[in-house]
């Protein structure tokens, strides 16, 4: 790079995060989410598990097949027992950081 002057932009998925991968969703459990679905609405609620089958918001089970995409809620208000879910966020956080060094820097 020598002595020339650069602009390094850092983003972020936002908190609003776009749920594009199954691990974004394995993530996201215990956060409130908002499923589209292909055939059209949507259904927001409390994303409780996830599986082979699909995704499980407030005990209703969403197939794969069935979601068109996926996205966290903004939460000012979230229950106060995530505390084990803020660890959690912080460890995939950090993997996907090593995940993103593995890979050379390039996303």
């Amino acid at each position: 790079m020598g002595g020339a002057p650069y602009v390094l932009e850092v983003t972020s998925p936002g908190v609003d995060r776009p749920l594009t991968e199954r691990r974004h969703w394995l993530r996201a459990r215990g956060r409130l989410v908002r499923v589209t679905l292909r055939e059209g609405g949507a259904h927001t609620g409390r994303l409780t598990d996830v599986t082979d089958d699909g995704v499980v918001v407030d005990g209703r089970t969403v197939v794969w097949d069935d979601v068109d995409r996926g996205r966290v809620e903004v939460e000012f208000n979230r229950p106060a027992d995530e505390d084990e879910q803020d660890e959690q966020d912080e460890q995939d956080e950090q993997d996907e950081q090593d995940e993103f060094d593995e890979e050379g820097g390039q996303s």
